[in-house]
């Protein structure tokens, strides 16, 4: 099961093609850092 799309984006693009993916999925977005902080504050 799929919760979110999580990316890593230098230019924008990957940025670009995983807001489309959330879109299109209705599942959030998270650049890798918020994801990492997210997560940890979960584990604990």
């Amino acid at each position: 099961m799929i919760n979110a799309i999580v990316y890593k984006s230098k230019a924008g693009h990957t940025k670009k093609y995983a807001e489309i993916l959330s879109t299109r999925l209705n599942l959030p977005i998270l650049d890798i850092q918020e994801a990492k902080t997210k997560l940890k504050k979960m584990i604990i």
